[in-house]
């Protein structure tokens, strides 16, 4: 089920206390007359509720879906993109990098310091068309400068990282970096749809039962951080399937 027909359903829910401020604002009804048109519009939520709980759960059923397919699609891609390296060619770049680092000197007559002859060093080998020297340098070279600077070596560990990503990326990895951006994107507006939802029905979010709509979202785990390089705030949203609602967990198991 999508959102836009979640969305239908949190506007029933609302409806419903609309028509309840509108019998308890009208004046021109006597106590008892609001009170038994209250009670009937109680038992019209209340009869209407289990359909739309089971809205949610279908919902929540196939986030979860999407999930384990999602991890399935991780796990093809990032063999297939392993498939594409030398692991024995890496381990041997990988060495030549860590001696180049340690080994480097600084030439005072000319002005040259150590930090400057690595930087050579990997200008020099960006241009080789060697991929896996490349990584090497992205990878180890990038710590190695680190390790033995410090912070002075920051802007140049920076840029040896750059290229990493354009090295390692595969049209399927790709693909894969779309989907969980989608995925992570539709379970946020579904857990603000199935929180107004809640609140709708005046749930306690302190005293989460498994008969409520809010509990149809637990075992969802969102966490944020801030990439200050790119100035944007990745999302990282995580299903845990041992902690899922067992109604969810049955239904996202079906075909």
């Amino acid at each position: 089920m999508t959102n836009q027909k979640i969305e239908k359903l949190l506007e029933q829910i609302a409806g419903f206390e609309q028509r309840k401020r509108a019998i308890e604002q009208n004046s021109e009804l006597t106590q008892e007359a609001k009170a038994s048109r209250l009670q009937a519009l109680e038992r019209e939520k209340a009869a209407s509720k289990g359909e739309i709980w089971a809205a949610f759960r279908d919902a929540w059923a196939g986030l979860y879906r999407r999930s384990r397919e999602l991890e399935a699609h991780q796990h093809a891609a990032d063999e297939s993109a392993a498939r594409g390296w030398n692991y024995e060619r890496l381990g041997f770049a990988a060495r030549q990098v860590e001696s180049a680092v340690s080994g480097a000197l600084a030439e005072p007559l000319k002005g040259i310091t150590a930090l400057q002859t690595i930087e050579r060093l990997w200008l020099v080998a960006n241009q080789t068309g060697d991929n896996h020297l490349r990584r090497a340098w992205a990878e180890i070279g990038s710590a190695q400068v680190r390790a033995r600077f410090g912070e002075s070596a920051a802007p140049l560990a920076a840029r040896m990282e750059s290229g990493l990503k354009e090295l390692t990326t595969t049209p399927e990895l790709q693909a894969v970096e779309a989907e969980s951006k989608a995925l992570a994107d539709d379970t946020l507006a579904m857990i603000d749809i199935t929180n107004r939802a809640a609140a709708s029905y005046l749930e306690d979010p302190l005293f989460i039962t498994n008969e409520k709509i809010r509990s149809l979202s637990q075992g969802v785990e969102v966490s944020r951080k801030y990439d200050a390089p790119k100035g944007i705030q990745i999302i990282d949203v995580v299903f845990i399937q041992a902690r899922m609602h067992p109604a969810v967990l049955e239904r996202s198991l079906l075909p």
